[in-house]
C-alpha cells in the first residue's frame, strides 16, 4: 500500500478502510471518496487540511446525512472531554462552533424552514456557556448574533413572491391605445430587463445546484425560474415581431428595436437577456422573412453580427467566457451554461459507488457554485420602473 507523508506529522496511506484520499494542487492529502462516518470524520479534524472540505461538505451533506444527525454529532463533538487536555478540548471546541457558523451562513433558508431543528441548534448555543473556556466567549457570542440576524429575525417574516414581468405590449405614452414595446425606450427597457434578471440569478443557492434540482421548481425555485425566464424572454421577442397587425416595416423597427437592446445589455455585462433576445431573433419564423431582414441597417446587422460573435458555441463557448471573466461586477451570466456544466458533471458520476461518497464529484460540482457565487456579487442602481411591470 503506498504510503504519503503528510506535513511532517501524520503518514497517510492513498486507501485506509472507509476512505480514498489524493494529493492536492496545494500538495495536501484531500478526500477523493469515503464512507459517510468517515467524511464527518473528517469535518470534525482539527488537523485536517483541505481548504473547502468544510464548504462541500456543507454544500451536500444532504445526500448522506441528515440535519438532525449532523447537528447531533457536532453537539457530542463539541462536548466530549474523555482523557483530552484542556488545550485539546478547547481547540476542538473551537472546531465545533466553528462549523457551526459556517453551517448558518451556508443554509439560511433551509434552517428557517425547520423550525425543530432551529430550537435544537439554540438549545445547543445555550448550553454551551456551561462548558465553555473564557477564550470561547467572543466566537460564541459571535454565532449567536449570526443566528439571531440571519435566523430568529426572519423565521416569522412573510417573503414576498411577486413575479416580475416586463410588459410584453405597452401604452401609447403610458395608457394611450395602440403604444406597444416599440415606443419605450430602449435604455429604460434595458435598465429593468437587467433588474430582473439579475434579481433573479443572485437569489440562486447552491443547494439548486445538487442532484439536478434547477430542473425542479420544488427544489430548484430560483435556478428553474431563471431558466423558464430566459424561455419567456425568447418567445416574447418571437410575439413582438410576429405580431398579427404587424408589417414589414413594423417588423424591421422591432427586430433593430430589440437588436440595440441586446447590444446595450451587452454594456451591463447582461449576458442572460442578450443572449435570450439574440436566439429569438434566431427563430426559424423571423430568420426566413428575408424581405424584412433586407430592411435591417447595416449598423444593426454589424451588431448582430457581433452578438452572434460572442454566443458562437465554438470551443464550449470561448469567447463569451473570455468575456465573462473579464466583466465586473455586477454581472448577468448566461444561466444556461451553468446548468449545462452541472448535468454534465452530475450524469457522468455516481454519487455513491460501492458504498463510498463520491467526494471528488462534489469537488467539481462546488467548483461551478463558487465561480456562481462569486458573480452573484455586486448589483445595479437602476431605479425600477414600475409602469412597465404587470
Amino acid at each position: 500500500m503506498e504510503v504519503i507523508v503528510h506535513e511532517g506529522r501524520y503518514i497517510f496511506p492513498s486507501k485506509i478502510p472507509g476512505a480514498v484520499f489524493k494529493r492536492s494542487e496545494k500538495d495536501f492529502i484531500i478526500v477523493q471518496e469515503a464512507t459517510p462516518e468517515k467524511l464527518v470524520e473528517k469535518l470534525i479534524d482539527p488537523y485536517y487540511r483541505d481548504d473547502d472540505f468544510s464548504h462541500i461538505f456543507f454544500f451536500a451533506y444532504g445526500c448522506w446525512i441528515s440535519s438532525e444527525e449532523l447537528l447531533e454529532r457536532l453537539v457530542q463533538f463539541y462536548k466530549c472531554t474523555l482523557l483530552s487536555p484542556p488545550e485539546w478540548i478547547l481547540k476542538r471546541r473551537l472546531k465545533a462552533l466553528e462549523l457551526i457558523q459556517l453551517w448558518i451562513e451556508k443554509e439560511q433558508v433551509l434552517l428557517r424552514s425547520k423550525p425543530e431543528f432551529c430550537t435544537a441548534i439554540e438549545q445547543f448555543l445555550d448550553d454551551s456557556y456551561q462548558f465553555s473556556f473564557p477564550s470561547e466567549e467572543d466566537f460564541r457570542d459571535q454565532i449567536r448574533l449570526l443566528w439571531f440576524n440571519e435566523i430568529q429575525v426572519h423565521r416569522n417574516t412573510p417573503r414576498l413572491n411577486r413575479d416580475n414581468k416586463i410588459r410584453a405590449s405597452s401604452k401609447k405614452k403610458r395608457g394611450e391605445l395602440g403604444y406597444t414595446v416599440l415606443d419605450e425606450d430602449t435604455n429604460s427597457l434595458v435598465e429593468q430587463l437587467t433588474l430582473v434578471d439579475h434579481d433573479m440569478f443572485v437569489k440562486i443557492e447552491s443547494r439548486e445546484c445538487l442532484n439536478q434540482a434547477w430542473n425542479d421548481p420544488s427544489l430548484g425555485a430560483n435556478f428553474y425560474k431563471m431558466t423558464q425566464h430566459f424561455n419567456a424572454l425568447n418567445l416574447w421577442v418571437q410575439t413582438e415581431v410576429l405580431r398579427s397587425t404587424g408589417t414589414v416595416r413594423y417588423r424591421t423597427k422591432a427586430i433593430s428595436m430589440f437588436i440595440s437592446v441586446a447590444s446595450k445589455c451587452l454594456l451591463h455585462f447582461n449576458f442572460n437577456t442578450a443572449l435570450a433576445i439574440f436566439t429569438g431573433l434566431n427563430a426559424i419564423a423571423i430568420s426566413r422573412m428575408e424581405k424584412t431582414w433586407e430592411k435591417i441597417s447595416k449598423k444593426h446587422q454589424k451588431m448582430l453580427k457581433d452578438i452572434a460573435d460572442l454566443f458562437s458555441m465554438n470551443l464550449n463557448y470561448k469567447i463569451y467566457r473570455e468575456k465573462l471573466q473579464a466583466a465586473s461586477r455586477p454581472v448577468v451570466p448566461y444561466i444556461g451554461l451553468f446548468a449545462k456544466y452541472l448535468f454534465g458533471v452530475e450524469e457522468n458520476n455516481p454519487t455513491i459507488r460501492q458504498d463510498l461518497v463520491n467526494f471528488e464529484k462534489l469537488r467539481m460540482l462546488y467548483d461551478i457554485v463558487k465561480q456562481m457565487q462569486s458573480l452573484q456579487q455586486g448589483f445595479y442602481s437602476f431605479k425600477k420602473d414600475e409602469g412597465l411591470y404587470v
